[in-house]
């Protein structure tokens, strides 16, 4: 019980805190090894991952390197995305679903912007996907290409296109697709490293910018974490304390 209240309170936290937004990768061929990245993630590591499957990076953090390359990179964005939206309700579960058979698939829930910008492609919107994929080629013309998908909100009909978009590429490639979804809009990552002031800014200067924000301290996960543990270990505490009091042999009984 206590474990489930302590994760519940460190995902509020989180999107109390940050509001950031998540990034998912799923692909038919050995690419990345299932699991979920739980620290914060700068943007630029999501695209250059990218970059890496459609081949204009040798290396990547969050991906292997295979001798097959993707026929066609996919990435779906959303429109206002938060990390929290993507396991309520049913406007996912199209994805969730096309997530969870790939061959590979990691999540990245935490990303947070650092002035990168996304993989150059073509752009197209998710009503007209399909019939893009269809009439360009991309599907079957031997090179890596990079789709950009705008999708307008988290709706089941947008989910639904997402998922039928992936499928179809799935069958006409064989399975050499990479796919990601993931948010147009991140927060800046000096909001999580410096309470709004970037590195570099001397004391002075942060102090002076304090003062004009009055912006509270925000409550990471981290000293959550540590004020959870801290009030659990004063309460066994008290009652350590009081027990041993109690039984505690007077000195002099009242008969005597």
């Amino acid at each position: 019980m206590l474990a489930l209240l302590l994760a519940s309170a460190l995902g509020a936290a989180e999107e109390r805190v940050l509001q950031t937004v998540p990034a998912y990768f799923w692909s038919g061929l050995p690419l990345f090894e299932r699991g979920v990245v739980t620290d914060y993630t700068p943007s630029s590591a999501i695209w250059d991952t990218v970059d890496h499957v459609a081949g204009l990076k040798s290396a990547s953090a969050l991906a292997r390197t295979s001798d097959t390359k993707p026929e066609v990179v996919l990435a779906f964005t959303y429109d206002k995305l938060r990390s929290d939206l993507v396991q309520r309700g049913s406007e996912f579960s199209g994805f969730l679903a096309a997530f969870d058979q790939a061959a590979s698939s990691l999540a990245v829930p935490y990303v947070v912007r650092d002035g990168s910008h996304a993989t150059p492609g073509q752009t197209v919107c998710c009503s007209r996907a399909a019939e893009f994929l269809r009439e360009s080629g991309v599907l079957s013309n031997g090179e890596n290409d990079v789709i950009h998908v705008n999708v307008d909100g988290a709706t089941e009909e947008n989910d639904l296109m997402v998922a039928q978009i992936v499928d179809m590429v799935n069958k006409a490639t064989s399975g050499r697709y990479v796919a990601l979804l993931t948010a147009n809009n991140t927060v800046p990552s000096d909001l999580v490293l410096e309470f709004g002031q970037k590195e570099g800014a001397s004391p002075r200067r942060r102090l002076a910018y304090a003062e004009t924000q009055m912006r509270q301290i925000p409550i990471t996960p981290g000293i959550l974490t540590g004020l959870l543990v801290g009030g659990l270990l004063f309460i066994i505490f008290i009652n350590g304390f009081c027990c041993l009091f109690a039984l505690q042999t007077p000195k002099k009984f009242e008969h005597e």
